[in-house]
């Protein structure tokens, strides 16, 4: 039945994979249920997505209304593909980076000259939290850019205590080398596939991580809470 809905490829692709041997009953379900196959018939037909075994597990799930603790193993799988797409996309950025021949990295000073080029004169503490890098890192960047005049601290008059960071003209041409490549192709990307659909993912990715943080603080305090009570 594999062989007949997917080809011969892609059903050798499919059990080859080690997931398969988790979930192979669940193929079974499927394509013994009439109105199941016709729906993955249907499904395969319009070729929206590759297809993969995440795809197939979602399919599965979905048409034949699986519920319960059949529906953690999806929720495991796509967990799985949202940090393998992320880690994708920065690997690509990577690459783009390396073919220009100029600096990239999550902690490198470049994600910082990013930051203060898009968003203008910030504090540390903002470049921190955009970033999502820790604040001493951010420190030590701002201590190396400071030293190659690439910024200037600026001390804001209503609190003595807060500086801001902004570009000089020696750091914004540098920016404009720099970032030239990242913004070209991101204005491309825009271009194909439309800034609502990018706006989207953002706001995705910041629900699952603000879910996940919240799910790993509450753990955090369930464990210490066990700890002490043992």
């Amino acid at each position: 039945m594999l062989k007949s809905l997917l080809g011969s490829n892609q059903a050798k692709k499919l059990v080859s994979n080690p997931e398969y041997s988790r979930s192979n009953w669940l193929f079974g379900l499927l394509f013994t249920d009439p109105i199941g196959e016709k729906s993955f018939r249907n499904f395969n037909k319009s070729r929206k997505i590759d297809l993969t075994i995440v795809s197939f597990n979602t399919i599965i799930i979905n048409v034949i209304g699986l519920g319960g603790g059949f529906m953690s193993l999806e929720i495991d799988i796509n967990m799985g593909a949202i940090s393998a797409g992320v880690n994708r996309i920065d690997k690509l950025y990577a690459k783009l980076a390396q073919i220009h021949g100029v600096e990239y990295g999550a902690t490198s000073s470049g994600s910082v000259l990013y930051v203060l080029y898009l968003h203008g004169a910030i504090t540390q503490k903002q470049i921190s939290e955009i970033c999502e890098i820790p604040k001493q890192t951010v420190n030590n960047t701002i201590t190396q850019l400071k030293k190659d005049e690439h910024i200037i601290l600026i001390t804001n008059n209503e609190d003595k205590r807060e500086k801001r960071i902004e570009l000089t003209d020696k750091g914004k041409k540098y920016c404009e080398k720099m970032l030239e490549p990242f913004l070209e192709i991101n204005q491309k990307l825009g271009d194909r596939i439309g800034l609502p659909f990018i706006a989207q993912i953002v706001n995705d990715l910041k629900t699952v991580g603000d879910a996940l943080e919240q799910e790993i603080e509450l753990k955090a305090i369930e464990l210490k809470w066990e700890n002490k009570s043992t």
